[in-house]
């Protein structure tokens, strides 16, 4: 009207648009109320069995594209968190009209993300529901629905669209086994694979992975009829991705594969398709951890089962240690192997227990085989044709062989007490090879080296895992002890290093045994004296280890015969000195206590005509030793034990000089090397109270004290004082016994020293009763308290 109000009147088409809006909100505001409702079980119930779930399935065609979207999620989420429909439901009208949406828009991604979440609930809840009870005719669904998710799997699909297509796959093999058939098919499984191999999604490829999974594990599933070697090779190179989870699903559809295969006539992967496996997962063990460690470890069980030929390439990786690692833990928590399951803490155990076993049994076969052609071929200089295939056969298997044995766990799994026999053979054998008795020529290249190798680790390793090898080697040792020599005169360095180890490991092992093997033993040297001679400057001129093993067979040879190092004319000794004092001065890293205790032997052997140049350099390499060792505070270290004795031994050799230091310009020289020593006094008096050291160790303070009286101040000095107390109270009964005759012979000449001791709150009275205990003559033994003592 007139007059009437300001503002201009609203136009048809604004208020058109207002209503539309508010209509929008009305129902995006109504979608999402039942989405919040479909989230409870009793609320999704009710909801599923109205009008209403059709409703919003018919409606997805016409709605606009933001109510769409939520009317889609909230039919996801019904037919996710109902549990009962009833069968009067049109649950078939619902799916059909979401498959024929995703049909007819089939183009448009972002329609597919938004339908098929709820596709996929519906067309599970009716398969699974099949398996409890029957499903209603107008349920079932139309055979396009595999087409369509086949179709969501092709190459260049939208990553999301794939997801849901995979997930759905997964839960329908998983939830509805009686009715998965359409949709675990050898198109749809290498379509998935392709997934997990070319896709960089890692979701995508674990959802793609786990569904591969479940169909291979379903019940009428045949896996080998599903893939081909082919499509599982192009998965290995995923084993050296970082996605620990990709790895494990990759394991688990390969050890499905080839363990649905074992036994049958043939196998499901090529022995080259085999190798590219093993080679992958034995190379990125390291990076795999939990329970796919202990697939891992599972497959590579199974693939050796029936190719023990590649048993080299899982030694020439890192997967021993890691197995051996898992070994320790397992045997260091035997209470959780109880728990079995993948994600128990005893399962890596379990599966690293069982490769164990299957290595070490593949070992031991391949070991007896071994002996078995070996002792047919005793007394033939060349092997038969059937001799030579069977060794051909056995020599990929035996290049593994060594590695395994050597293993501390892996070797204690195998059953030596029945093997023991046939290292007899084995020994005999080796010594054939060695003297050229037999040839392995025709075998091929480095099947000789190959096999002794073999022959040489399994020695070893059996001195360390039975006592009784000495019985079963008596007869084969007149070959063996000169076929370890024969070796050592070769140019194979790892012959002759392995040589070199097992003759000291076994004279180390007859020097402790029973009279009757020593004697034996020492009826082997003298005989073998002029060649291990020649041998040894060579030997100890050799790379590393092999001096130090060389030094180590010297050793057991001293222990045994104690006359090895004198039958050296005298010319010859000084050189071995001269080069095992270069060895050490020059060796990488520590000195190896064999090297310093063969030192000390020559020293000892050659003490009388050691000359003071000699000398000298011994002291000096001698005295560094020491001193890294002290600082290294290795108070119970072999090198410090001979050090310390070759040390007594050459200080002794400048005392005992009947020309005096005074008189020699070389052994004045000598003297004053022998200063520095006197800076690690104060560590040596340290020493005292050790077991194994404390005599040396005093011994060397008191040559000292006679070489250097002006070093004799140190006696004053209240650490020193300490040191002694604490020796008498809690030394050896020999560094006690040096103590008391010291104080009592120092104390006599210096009266100013005895006023310190007296002085001192406990060495004196210490020191009393210590003299008192030696002056008191011992109480009468018993014949029982002797047989004791015997």
């Amino acid at each position: 009207g007139a007059g009437g109000g300001g503002g201009a009147p609203a136009t048809p088409g604004a208020d058109r648009q207002q209503a539309a809006s508010n209509a929008l909100r009305t129902r995006m505001a109504t979608l999402s109320y039942l989405g919040r409702l479909a989230c409870d079980t009793d609320a999704a119930n009710i909801i599923a069995n109205s009008s209403l779930l059709l409703l919003l399935a018919a409606a997805l065609r016409t709605l606009p594209e933001q109510p769409r979207d939520r009317a889609c999620l909230v039919l996801a989420l019904l037919m996710r968190h109902a549990v009962q429909i009833a069968a009067s439901t049109p649950l078939g009208d619902v799916l059909g009209h979401l498959t024929d949406l995703l049909r007819d828009q089939f183009r448009v991604a972002a329609i597919k993300r938004r339908v098929l979440p709820a596709f996929g609930e519906t067309l599970v809840f009716i398969l699974s529901h099949g398996e409890h009870t029957l499903v209603p005719p107008h349920w079932r669904p139309p055979p396009s629905c595999a087409t369509l998710l086949l179709r969501c799997l092709q190459r260049g699909e939208d990553e999301t669209v794939m997801h849901y297509a995979a997930k759905t796959i997964e839960n329908v093999v998983l939830l509805a086994p009686s009715a998965h058939a359409p949709y675990a098919t050898p198109e749809l499984v290498k379509l998935l694979c392709n997934i997990i191999a070319k896709s960089s999604n890692g979701a995508l490829r674990r959802t793609a992975g786990l569904a591969v999974v479940q169909i291979l594990l379903s019940d009428s599933a045949v896996p080998a009829t599903l893939l081909d070697g082919a499509s599982v090779t192009a998965l290995v190179p995923l084993l050296s991705e970082r996605d620990n989870p990709t790895r494990s699903t990759i394991i688990d559809i390969i050890a499905i594969l080839v363990f649905s295969t074992r036994g049958a006539p043939k196998t499901f992967l090529s022995t080259s398709e085999t190798e590219a496996v093993l080679t992958a997962i034995c190379r990125n063990i390291e990076a795999t951890s939990g329970p796919a460690r202990g697939k891992a470890f599972l497959l590579v069980a199974i693939l050796l089962e029936t190719n023990s030929g590649l048993t080299d390439i899982a030694c020439a990786s890192r997967l021993l240690p890691c197995l051996e690692h898992a070994l320790d833990a397992a045997a260091s928590t035997l209470t959780a192997l109880a728990d079995t399951g993948p994600a128990g803490s005893g399962y890596l155990g379990r599966c690293a227990a069982t490769l164990g076993a299957s290595l070490a049994t593949s070992a031991q076969s391949v070991l007896e085989q071994l002996a078995a052609i070996m002792e047919a071929l005793d007394g033939r200089k060349h092997p038969s044709s059937t001799q030579t295939k069977a060794l051909k056969g056995l020599l990929k298997p035996l290049m593994a062989t060594p590695t395994i044995v050597a293993s501390p766990l892996l070797s204690s799994l195998l059953n030596w007490s029945e093997f023991l026999p046939a290292l007899s053979v084995l020994a005999r054998a080796l010594g054939n090879i060695a003297d050229g008795s037999t040839s392995l020529e025709e075998v091929g290249p480095g099947a000789t080296s190959n096999i002794v190798q073999t022959i040489l680790a399994l020695i070893e390793a059996s001195a360390t895992h039975s006592a009784s090898l000495l019985t079963h080697l008596h007869d084969a040792l007149t070959h063996l002890f000169p076929a370890l020599l024969v070796l050592l005169a070769g140019r194979d360095n790892t012959c002759r290093t392995s040589a070199a180890l097992v003759a000291a490991e076994m004279l180390h092992m007859i020097a402790n045994s029973a009279t009757e093997s020593r004697a034996e033993a020492a009826e082997l040297i003298p005989s073998n004296l002029p060649s291990l001679q020649q041998l040894l400057p060579a030997l100890l001129a050799a790379p590393p280890p092999l001096p130090q093993y060389a030094c180590k067979l010297v050793n057991a040879i001293e222990t045994l015969a104690g006359t090895f190092v004198a039958s050296f004319p005298q010319d010859q000794r000084d050189a071995l000195l001269s080069t095992t004092t270069q060895l050490a001065r020059s060796w990488p890293g520590r000195v190896p206590h064999v090297v310093v205790e063969f030192l000390s032997i020559l020293v000892a052997r050659t003490a009388a005509s050691l000359s003071a140049l000699q000398a000298s350099k011994v002291l000096v390499l001698l005295t560094e030793t020491l001193s890294s060792s002290m600082q290294a505070d290795l108070t119970d270290d072999l090198v410090l034990s001979y050090c310390l004795l070759a040390l007594v031994t050459v200080l002794q050799r400048l005392l005992d000089d009947d020309t005096g230091p005074d008189g020699d310009p070389c052994a004045q020289a000598l003297l004053e090397e022998s200063a520095p020593l006197c800076d690690l006094s104060s560590s040596l008096l340290g020493l005292l109270s050790n077991e194994e050291v404390g005599d040396l160790s005093f011994r060397l303070f008191y040559l000292l004290l006679q070489l250097h009286p002006t070093h004799a101040a140190i006696l004053y000095e209240p650490t020193t004082l300490a040191r002694l107390a604490d020796a008498l109270t809690s030394g050896p009964p020999t560094v006690r016994l040096f103590v008391v005759k010291f104080i009592k012979k120092f104390t006599k000449a210096d009266a100013a020293w005895l006023d310190c001791v007296k002085a001192h709150p406990s060495l004196w009275g210490v020191y009393s009763r210590q003299v008192s205990a030696l002056s008191t003559p011992p109480a009468p033994v018993s014949q029982h308290q002797q047989q004791q003592q015997q």
